[in-house]
C-alpha cells in the first residue's frame, strides 16, 4: 500500500493541497470519505483502513490530509501511531509550513467561525475564550518540530517534503510531490484559497422582541430568540435559543482576543519551535512581515442580508 500523508500544520495550506488533489488526482488517489480522516489519531494499525476511504484500491495512493497530526497537544502520541501504523510501508510525507504568528493568529480566528452555531462543547462555547486563555494556549502553541523530527528519523528525509507558504500556492509544490512520490499530478489552478479568514465573528441574540443591527452595509432585523453570527459568508443564523444560551453567547463572544502582537513568551516559544522545525526540515524560514495584527470586521452575507433585510 502507497501514502501519501500530509500531517500539518493547521493554516498552513493542507485543505488548499488535499482539494487540488481531489480536483486534480482522482486517478491517483484513493480519497478519504473525509478531507481530515484523523484516522493514526485513533489506530496504530493500517487494517481497517479502508472503511475511512471512498473505495481503497492497492493501485492507487490513500491521501490524508489530517493537520491535528502535528498541530495539536497530543501530537507527540498520534505521531507514534503514524510511525507505527506506516513503518515498512511505502508511505510519503508533505509537512506545509507557515511562519509561526500567522499561522497561531489564523488557527484561532478559524476556530471562532463555527462558535455557537451549534449547542455544543467546543472550548469556544463555554466562557472566556482569549487567545492566551488555558485550553487555547494549549492548543495553537502547541510544539512540533520534535514530531517532524521523529518522522525523519522513521521513514528517512528522502521521504519528508516540507513547503514553505509560498511554494505551497505555486505549481513548485505539485513538482516538488511529483519528484518524490513518482507520480504525474497535472499542474492546474493556484489561485483559489480555500478557508481564508481574518476576521472576528459578531454574535447577535434577538432577546425576547427581535433587534435590528447595522453591519456596516445593511441594517437587518433579528427575530425574537434568534442568534446571528455576523462572518462575512460563514454567517448564519440559529432560532429558538433560550435567553440564556443567547445571552452567555454575546457575553462570552466580548472575550474572543481580535489584537494581536507578536511578542511575549508564548509566541517566542513558537518562533524557537518553527525554526527548529524549519531546521530539521532543511527548509528556509519565513518570518512574519508585521508584528501586529487587528482581526477585520465582518458583514452579513448577501444570503443572510436578503432574508433579514428592513425594506
Amino acid at each position: 500500500m502507497r501514502h501519501l500523508i500530509i500531517p500539518g500544520l493547521a493554516k498552513a495550506g493542507t485543505t488548499f493541497l488535499h482539494d487540488y488533489f481531489l480536483n486534480h488526482g482522482e486517478n491517483i488517489f484513493n480519497i478519504p470519505i473525509r478531507k481530515e480522516t484523523r484516522f493514526y489519531s485513533r489506530n496504530s494499525c493500517i487494517s481497517d483502513i479502508d472503511s475511512y476511504y471512498i473505495s481503497g484500491t492497492s493501485d492507487k495512493i490513500y491521501l490524508d490530509a489530517t493537520p491535528s497530526y502535528l498541530s495539536s497537544p497530543n501530537s507527540s502520541a498520534i505521531v507514534k501511531n503514524l510511525c507505527g501504523a506506516l513503518a515498512g510501508e511505502d508511505a510519503y510525507f508533505v509537512i506545509c509550513l507557515r511562519n509561526y504568528f500567522d499561522r497561531i493568529v489564523s488557527h484561532y480566528l478559524h476556530d471562532l467561525k463555527g462558535a455557537y452555531k451549534e449547542s455544543g462543547r467546543q472550548r469556544w462555547n463555554r466562557g472566556n475564550y482569549t487567545l492566551y486563555s488555558k485550553f487555547a494556549i494549549k492548543k495553537y502553541f502547541s510544539t512540533y518540530a520534535e514530531e517532524c523530527q521523529c518522522l525523519v528519523d522513521t521513514f528517512g528525509r528522502e521521504r519528508i517534503l516540507a513547503l514553505s507558504t509560498k511554494d505551497t500556492y505555486s505549481d513548485t509544490s505539485i513538482k516538488k510531490i511529483n519528484a518524490m512520490v513518482g507520480v504525474d499530478i497535472p499542474i492546474g489552478d493556484f489561485t483559489k484559497v480555500s478557508n481564508p479568514g481574518g476576521w472576528v465573528p459578531n454574535l447577535v441574540y434577538g432577546g425576547n422582541e427581535g433587534v435590528e443591527v447595522y453591519d456596516g452595509n445593511n441594517i437587518v432585523f433579528i427575530p425574537p430568540k434568534a442568534l446571528l453570527s455576523i462572518n462575512n459568508n460563514r454567517s448564519w443564523i440559529r432560532y429558538n435559543v433560550d435567553c440564556y444560551e443567547g445571552l452567555q453567547a454575546v457575553n462570552n463572544s466580548a472575550t474572543w482576543s481580535s489584537r494581536f502582537n507578536n511578542n511575549g513568551k508564548y509566541f517566542l516559544r513558537a518562533k524557537e519551535d518553527y525554526m527548529r522545525a524549519c531546521d530539521i526540515l532543511q527548509i528556509e524560514p519565513e518570518l512574519p512581515t508585521e508584528d501586529f495584527f487587528i482581526a477585520s470586521r465582518p458583514m452579513i452575507s448577501e444570503k443572510l442580508v436578503k432574508k433579514l433585510l428592513i425594506s
